[in-house]
């Protein structure tokens, strides 16, 4: 997909964690701008598949208020899960589903098979969104739209207050560097306090940092030879060579206190959680005093890989109007916006009470630290064989090659 590594620039204030899509509705086939006429049609089913944060509780208020104003329609919830679209997908995937939440860079995988409707002619207007840019974009494989945008997350840095505190040090600003994140490894190791910091997490936003980058996703190649990825290796060789940052490539560690905090699943205590965390995208269960950073900075910005969440109509659907239609009223509702913000993923409204709910729910590290890693953030696609670039760059990380040899031979296998 063109679009998954595409810098956002420009970002005004009043940021926002998840960004509406304003005015897309539904019409003639293909799905248009015009409002579905078919509230007095016959009887329609809608089948929605859920995703999580997108989930059945979330879409409680959505589902009636849609159901109001399309009295004829039934809404049907199907749990998703959370096992996304893998790469043995079969013309049966999607049978008996109109509308499927996934994350954007599992689009071109079921548009491929032929699973999604082109919604092309629904129009994602650019709002005053912080965001907005990124959103346009989203949901494409090869210039045409198949899924319409509905939520951005930026992965960041996991961090336990108790475990800093132990190790003797204050908790990191929002402003931090890869400097001072170097230093508060180093110093939480001297004090024996855990942390759980790998190389599949940091080490592309570690090379985009200083200028370079991993893959190029529009080209379809890994770009890691140039000087800038190269003056980032460099950076990045004393965190993996004094045994700072691990190549293991382990589970989420979860922290809260049980099912229902956002992750699904029993918890883990709060101070067994590491000082430190980062595994590469994955969601953790924030609880007690678990919170996030922002990725550090660096010469070229702090920039942050993030996560997209879409919406979209199943091929097989035979009401994509309707299932539009019902988008456009989780994207559009504001008592949908405030029961989102309940659930920790941040409204784009400026209902106060929205954000208020919001802010309540996720805490002011969290808050802040989500406005503060925005600014930077870029659409994380999915890398292949990265496991075998971590790998191939081990012997220069560990000190044992060069960095030039090293890029050489293995960007020549990579890029055959």
């Amino acid at each position: 997909m063109s679009v998954q590594h595409k810098r956002l620039a420009g970002l005004a204030a009043g940021l926002a964690l998840l960004t509406l899509v304003t005015g897309c509705g539904a019409g003639a086939k293909p799905a248009s701008e015009t409002p579905s006429k078919s509230t007095t049609a016959k009887a329609v089913e809608l089948t929605v598949q859920t995703w999580p944060g997108i989930n059945a509780e979330v879409l409680a208020n959505v589902d009636s208020e849609f159901t109001a104003k399309h009295p004829n329609v039934k809404v049907t919830l199907k749990d998703g899960g959370g096992k996304p679209p893998g790469t043995a997908i079969d013309s049966t995937y999607l049978d008996g589903i109109d509308v499927v939440f996934m994350n954007d860079n599992q689009v071109s995988n079921l548009v491929t098979n032929k699973l999604l409707k082109d919604l092309s002619a629904v129009k994602v207007p650019q709002t005053n969104d912080a965001v907005a840019g990124v959103f346009n974009e989203m949901g494409k494989v090869e210039g045409k739209r198949y899924a319409l945008p509905v939520a951005i997350t930026p992965s960041m840095i996991m961090i336990n207050e108790q475990a800093i505190t132990k190790a003797g040090l204050k908790v990191p600003s929002t402003d931090w560097t890869w400097q001072d994140f170097q230093q508060a490894l180093t110093a939480t190791k001297g004090a024996g306090v855990n942390n759980q910091v790998t190389l599949q997490g940091i080490l592309d936003p570690f090379l985009r940092a200083y200028g370079g980058q991993l893959y190029d996703a529009d080209k379809q190649q890994f770009v890691f030879d140039s000087a800038a990825a190269k003056q980032g290796l460099a950076a990045l060789q004393p965190f993996v060579k004094n045994g700072l940052v691990q190549a293991e490539f382990g589970g989420a560690f979860r922290v809260g206190p049980g099912p229902g905090d956002g992750g699904g699943g029993p918890g883990t205590q709060v101070n067994m959680a590491p000082a430190f965390m980062a595994f590469g995208g994955n969601v953790f269960i924030r609880g007690g005093q678990t919170q996030s950073l922002p990725y550090p900075k660096g010469p070229k910005g702090r920039p942050s890989p993030a996560t997209g969440t879409v919406a979209a109509v199943s091929a097989s659907s035979p009401n994509v109007d309707m299932a539009v239609e019902y988008v456009k009223e989780l994207l559009n509702n504001a008592t949908e916006q405030l029961a989102m913000a309940k659930g920790s993923i941040r409204p784009v409204t400026n209902d106060a009470k929205a954000l208020a709910a919001w802010q309540q729910a996720v805490g002011d590290q969290t808050a802040k630290a989500t406005e503060a890693a925005l600014p930077d953030v870029y659409l994380a696609g999915q890398i292949p064989t990265q496991n075998a670039v971590i790998n191939g760059l081990l012997p220069y990380l560990n000190g044992t090659a060069a960095l030039d040899s090293t890029v050489s031979t293995l960007m020549s296998s990579l890029n055959k």
